[in-house]
C-alpha cells in the first residue's frame, strides 16, 4: 500500500506555458509532452506581450493565489518582451525558452540572455 502511494503521488504544481503566436506551438507541445513524462500538469495559453500586454497580465492573474505553485515557461523568439513582462510582474518563477528558428538561430537566445542585471530571468 505504501509503495503504492509513493509511485501515484499526485503533483501538487503545474507548468504555464505562453507563447507568443500559435506558430510557436510545435515548440510548446515538446514542452508539454516533457512535463507530461513527469506528471506535472501543463497548460498552453498564446499571448503577446508586444500586442497586447493586458491580456498577458490577465492569464498571468489567473493562475495566481489559487495555492499551486506554477512555473511560467515564456515562449517567444526574436526581441521575447514575454518572459520580462512576465517575470516583472510576478513572484512565481520564468523560464524564457525561446524556439530555435533557421531564421533567427541562436539570436532568440540571446534576447533571453542578455537582460539588465538583477532580473529573475532565466
Amino acid at each position: 500500500m505504501v509503495v503504492a502511494l509513493l509511485l501515484e503521488s499526485p503533483a501538487s504544481g503545474r507548468v504555464v506555458v505562453l507563447m507568443g503566436s500559435t506558430s510557436d506551438m510545435a515548440h510548446c507541445e515538446k514542452i508539454r509532452k516533457a512535463c507530461g513524462s513527469y506528471g506535472v500538469p501543463c497548460v498552453l495559453r498564446v499571448t503577446s506581450a508586444h500586442k497586447g500586454p493586458d491580456e498577458t497580465l490577465r492569464i498571468k492573474a489567473q493562475y495566481e493565489g489559487d495555492g499551486v505553485p506554477t512555473v511560467f515557461v515564456a515562449v517567444a523568439g526574436r526581441s521575447n518582451g514575454l518572459g520580462p513582462v512576465m517575470s516583472g510582474n510576478t513572484a512565481y518563477p520564468v523560464i524564457n525558452c525561446p524556439p530555435i528558428t533557421p531564421d533567427w538561430g541562436a539570436q532568440d537566445v540571446w534576447s533571453s540572455l542578455r537582460m539588465p542585471s538583477g532580473k529573475a530571468w532565466s
